[in-house]
C-alpha cells in the first residue's frame, strides 16, 4: 500500500514537472522567443559597411555577409519597414522576396519557411550580401556585387565561369547602381577601392576583367 501512496507521489510529482517545463516553454515562444531588436550583416568582405533591420526577431544564423533569422513580420511589412527606415535605399518587392540595393552594395530576404505556434505565426528568412569575390593584380581581393544564383559553379569563384542568364538580366541586377557604366556586351563596376571591373559575357560564360581607365 505504502508502495502505491510513494508511486502515486511520483506520478504527480513528475506531471507538475512536465506541466511547468510546459508552461514556460510555452511562456517563452510565446512572448520572448524574439530576443533580438535587429538584423545586421556586412555587405562585403572589404571596409566595415553593414546593413541593418531593425525589427525584433530571433537569430537563427549568422555568418558574417548571411544570416537566417525568425519574426512574426510578413516580407511585405518587411519591405515597408526598410523603406521607411532607409528612404535612400531601392528596395523591390517580388515573389522571390527583397531586393535592397544600399550604397552600390545589394542585400536579398529571402522567406524559406513559415510555421505557427498556438495563435502566432511566425517567419523564417534568409538575409545574405549579393557579391563575389576575386583576385586580381598584386593579389588584390575585390567583393564584386553580382547575382551569384546565376553562377554555375561548385568551389571558388573565378574571373571565368558558367551563367545561366543574359546580359539583360544581369543589367537588370546594376540598374539602380550609381558606379556602373553599361554598353551594349559590357557592365564596368567602379568600385570603392579605384579598381574598375569590366563584366562581359561569351556565350554562356561570364568573364571579369580589371580596367585600368573607364573607356
Amino acid at each position: 500500500m505504502k508502495k502505491n501512496k510513494n508511486a502515486v507521489k511520483v506520478c504527480i510529482f513528475t506531471g507538475i514537472i512536465c506541466i511547468l517545463c510546459i508552461f514556460v516553454f510555452g511562456i517563452y515562444h510565446l512572448y520572448f522567443y524574439d530576443n533580438e531588436k535587429k538584423v545586421e550583416i556586412h555587405t562585403s568582405t572589404e571596409g566595415d559597411s553593414t546593413f541593418v533591420l531593425p525589427i525584433k526577431n530571433h537569430k537563427l544564423k549568422y555568418e558574417y555577409t548571411y544570416t537566417s533569422f525568425s519574426t512574426e513580420m510578413e516580407l511585405e511589412k518587411i519591405a515597408d519597414e526598410i523603406k521607411k527606415t532607409n528612404p535612400a535605399d531601392n528596395v523591390e518587392l517580388s515573389t522571390e522576396g527583397i531586393k535592397i540595393i544600399q550604397n552600390n552594395h545589394v542585400v536579398t530576404i529571402r522567406q524559406q519557411k513559415e510555421s505557427k505556434f498556438l495563435w502566432k505565426r511566425r517567419y523564417e528568412y534568409n538575409m545574405m550580401a549579393e557579391f563575389l569575390n576575386l583576385t586580381f593584380s598584386q593579389n588584390c581581393t575585390i567583393s564584386i556585387p553580382f547575382p551569384t544564383d546565376y553562377l554555375e559553379i561548385e568551389g571558388s569563384y573565378k574571373k571565368v565561369m558558367n551563367i545561366s542568364c543574359d546580359m539583360e538580366k544581369l543589367k537588370k541586377f546594376y540598374e539602380h547602381f550609381t558606379n556602373v557604366d553599361m554598353g551594349g556586351n559590357y557592365i564596368l563596376l567602379k568600385m570603392e577601392s579605384g579598381q574598375t571591373i569590366k563584366i562581359t559575357l561569351e556565350g554562356q560564360k561570364v568573364k571579369f576583367e580589371e580596367e585600368k581607365t573607364v573607356k
